[in-house]
């Protein structure tokens, strides 16, 4: 036994509070990694530091007073596994990209981390990656292989363009993969020299934070440097460079407004425009409005532009435009195409609905778009029958030939958008079945599914065509986050309190008793805690009612 327990001290070095700091929560060495900031996003580390520390103080707690604060993995070699997006999709962002990430040099009204709690998430000088450890990262990087280091980092959605080591990176890695690099940035330092020093280590794919077609509101809603963003798009258009173009509409701005920002993008022949719908939690500062009125604004600009863009317009998240478009809110109707794309050239439009691929029937977009990027992986042309307008015809799309901005991104969008057809994101019927095997595998008689507002639709639409599976099954919306507070929509962010008052909401509501309750698996959950690191376990020890959590590779969709 304490051979064994000995080896298991040995994987890692652990880093204790003292007991004197415990108040002050003082942060760990420069050496370790800083547990409460990977333990969202890396369950087996967290999971693995919490457990050998409780084994370290019951051993030896002279040496080993306070909580676990910061860890050091010892022999790395040992901890190298698979991407995180699997052995075939290596992706660079992910794996090392987003350890450059760096003060971003805006200050947008609707920053998702001016919302952040207090103390929870990685914000300040600290959270600026070491050389080291980058260096490290990039050694253990190897695509070939299909393997890197753990993933233990939420800093993606900051600025990395202005790291001083960007350009050094960028070399190391584009030795060891052709992929794509997914750079997601304000374009602040995308002028034209800049673009000319990038040229070597393509190909790209840009997402371009714009936000306002308007010098004078894109200042106010991002500060006074974002009068140089509009240049980037343009430089990277004339560079023949593709990018995303992500457009964020701060509150009061109009449906005229957004759609007059969407027309000017549009001009660029970006990959795909993106309306990203904002949310605000209660440490925003600048107070709280009407953030549901808002959407609606940006859903009706969505749906004026639609159609007459010659890029798709989207919104994130992605299956909330399709829910209140679509009469069957799965169906696998056309967003639009890309730029370029085969799809554009075979005349595709946008409000297209795909019913049949090489002749196969298809019903939903999730179905089709896995039916059509296996036969664009395999480079195969395709054959796909199409409703416009209520008549059928068929259309036939050739395997390449695209122009930039499709020709030169690759994976993973080409399988997101294959032949560059938009089929935004969405559900399969397997994913609905696996929800009634589970709900089978327990016995259960009466099912309580507990999801987000935004998949009341989807949910529905499954209920209506598959049924329950011969039980009561009843659905219910958690109202928002408690943890963040504000007008946060998504259920991935919800907290095991949100849903153990739903459910007792629901019982008081309707006297039904449930004896399973379903719980949405999400980027967060799959470790099983949600956001705040509380264990969904203590919703059924709450409630005294057996609690499942829906996994699979699309479950955190059921939100």
């Amino acid at each position: 036994m304490a051979r064994t327990i000995k080896a298991l001290l040995d994987l890692v070095e652990l880093e204790f509070e003292p007991a004197e700091a415990a108040e002050k929560g003082a942060p760990p060495g420069p050496h370790h990694q800083e547990l409460r900031r990977i333990r969202r996003f890396c369950g087996p580390l967290n999971y693995i530091a919490c457990y050998l520390g409780a084994l370290a103080r019951l051993f030896s707690p002279a040496s080993s007073s306070g909580d676990v604060v910061g860890f050091r993995l010892r022999r790395l070699e040992d901890w190298t596994g698979e991407s995180a997006n699997g052995p075939r999709s290596m992706d660079p962002y992910r794996e090392v990209l987003q350890y450059l990430s760096h003060p971003c040099g805006a200050s947008c009204v609707f920053c998702v981390h001016d919302g952040d709690p207090p103390g929870h998430f990685t914000r300040g000088r600290r959270w600026q990656v070491p050389h080291a450890e980058l260096m490290t990262r990039l050694k253990f990087y190897r695509p070939g292989e299909g393997r890197a280091l753990p993933c233990t980092s939420d800093l993606h959605s900051f600025e990395i363009t202005t790291h001083p080591l960007w350009h050094e990176t960028l070399a190391h890695l584009r030795r060891k993969t052709g992929d794509t690099f997914i750079v997601v940035t304000n374009g602040f330092t995308l002028d034209e020299a800049e673009i000319r020093t990038l040229g070597p280590f393509g190909p790209f794919l840009f997402v371009v934070s714009v936000n306002e077609s308007v010098a004078a509101r894109r200042a106010q809603v991002m500060g006074h440097r974002a009068r140089r963003a509009p240049a980037s798009i343009v430089n990277l258009h004339r560079a023949r460079l593709p990018f995303i173009a992500s457009i964020t509409p701060a509150l009061g701005t109009s449906a005229e407004e957004i759609v007059e920002t969407v027309r000017y993008v549009d001009q660029f022949s970006p990959y795909l425009i993106r309306l990203n719908l904002p949310g605000r939690t209660r440490f925003h500062r600048g107070g709280q409005g009407d953030m549901r009125r808002h959407w609606r604004t940006i859903l009706a600009a969505a749906r004026r532009a639609r159609g007459k863009t010659r890029s798709a317009v989207v919104i994130q998240p992605l299956l909330y435009l399709e829910n209140h478009l679509l009469p069957r809110p799965m169906a696998a109707v056309l967003a639009g195409t890309v730029p370029g794309s085969p799809a554009e050239r075979a005349g595709l439009l946008c409000g297209d609905e795909v019913t049949a691929i090489e002749g196969r029937p298809v019903s939903y977009r999730e179905v089709a778009r896995g039916f059509l990027a296996s036969l664009a992986r395999a480079g195969r042309g395709v054959t796909v029958r199409i409703v416009r307008g209520g008549s059928p015809r068929e259309v036939s799309i050739l395997p390449d030939g695209g122009d930039c901005p499709y020709r030169a991104v690759g994976a993973p969008f080409d399988s997101s958008y294959p032949f560059g057809m938009v089929l935004t994101d969405g559900l399969a019927p397997r994913h609905w079945k696996a929800v009634l095997a589970t709900v089978a595998g327990r016995g259960a008689e009466k099912t309580l599914l507990l999801t987000g507002e935004l998949m009341l639709p989807t949910v529905g639409q499954f209920m209506r065509e598959f049924g329950c599976g011969g039980t009561a099954m009843y659905c219910e919306a958690v109202p928002n986050t408690s943890f963040l507070g504000g007008d946060i929509l998504p259920a991935d962010l919800l907290v095991v309190d949100d849903f153990i008052a739903a459910a007792r909401g629901f019982m008081n509501r309707t006297g039904v008793q449930p004896d399973l309750i379903l719980v949405p698996g999400t980027a967060f959950s799959v470790w099983g805690f949600d956001i705040s690191g509380r264990p969904f376990a203590d919703i059924g020890r709450n409630l005294g009612i057996p609690v499942a959590t829906i996994t699979g590779r699309r479950a955190l969709a059921i939100g």
